[in-house]
């Protein structure tokens, strides 16, 4: 199994293409017949889902871009890379894997592809809460940053892959 976390730091165009760019069958990985690209999930401090909905490919952009889907106005100004810093992350991506033969065997049997969608439903609904928590971000003028709890965290998720592949 492989995982991590993979910091995004590209425009909302550059994102899009990443995810156009992981589709690797006809039914497609991340963009199947649906239009929507990802799901953004907005989070409490206590890391309670306050608004949910699907984003199209217009959508995931702005989003990436720092723009707020439920109200439409920039969330921030995302700081450009320079000699001695790296640029503002725009999102970060995390997988939640399993063993390839739980894959298989979901594949092969509807009733443990359901108990395998919902098991990772549940991790996923778990990271959010942690993150949601414990997250932190920077406010104020540079030289002079603060670190603060977040009061709340926008979330995006790339729409989930189909079991068994």
């Amino acid at each position: 199994m492989h995982g991590g976390v993979i910091l995004f730091r590209g425009t909302g165009a550059d994102a899009l293409r990443y995810v156009e760019a992981d589709r690797s069958r006809a039914d497609d990985y991340y963009l199947g017949a649906e239009t929507a690209v990802a799901q953004y999930v907005a989070l409490d401090a206590d890391g309670t889902v306050s608004a949910e909905l699907d984003l199209d490919p217009t959508a995931y952009a702005a989003w990436v871009d720092w723009t707020n889907p439920l109200t439409g106005e920039q969330m921030g100004k995302p700081r450009r890379a320079g000699s001695d810093r790296k640029s503002s992350p725009r999102f970060m991506e995390m997988v939640i894997n399993t063993p390839k033969s739980l894959s298989i065997a979901a594949a092969l049997h509807p009733e443990v592809s359901a108990a395998l969608d919902a098991a990772q439903q549940d991790a996923l609904s778990e990271i959010r809460r942690w993150l949601a928590q414990h997250s932190v971000t920077r406010v104020g003028p540079l030289g002079a940053q603060e670190v603060v709890p977040r009061e709340h965290a926008d979330r995006g998720n790339h729409a989930p892959h189909e079991q068994g592949g």
